[in-house]
């Protein structure tokens, strides 16, 4: 039982530190993006590496 409950803990913890790791790499890309040769997606959408 304890255990679950710290996992669940962690987990939110997680993907709300991803969420905001995400949102901060958006920025870093959208400036960077001309740099790299990538540049910013003309829909504002991040580009899907999947």
């Amino acid at each position: 039982q304890e255990i679950s409950k710290s996992s669940e803990e962690f987990y939110n913890q997680f993907s709300e530190a991803r969420t905001q790791f995400q949102s901060a790499m958006e920025k870093v890309l959208s400036q960077l993006g001309p740099y790299l040769d990538l540049g910013p997606s003309e829909t504002g959408e991040p580009p899907t590496s999947s």
